[in-house]
């Protein structure tokens, strides 16, 4: 997984919840490998980089996650 931008203001409690989508992810999928949600969970968190507002980012992520593990596309 690459380096993740994290908030500059807690930088830490961000990391913490982006690790609890990866494990609440691999509850909803487990067919889905640990490594593989990781690097979908980097991919999308890198879509908020620019985002001011950050308290919601870890849902937005999880939710765009699993709506993306859900299509067929991404079979």
């Amino acid at each position: 997984m690459g380096v993740m931008m994290m908030s500059a203001l807690d930088p830490e409690n961000e990391y913490e919840a982006l690790m609890h989508v990866v494990d609440r992810l691999h509850a909803r999928f487990p067919e889905c490998g640990e490594a593989e949600l990781r690097q979908l969970t980097a991919e999308q968190f890198q879509t908020f980089e620019t985002a001011h507002v950050r308290d919601f980012i870890p849902v937005l992520v999880e939710r765009q996650v699993a709506a993306r593990l859900r299509s067929p596309i991404s079979a």
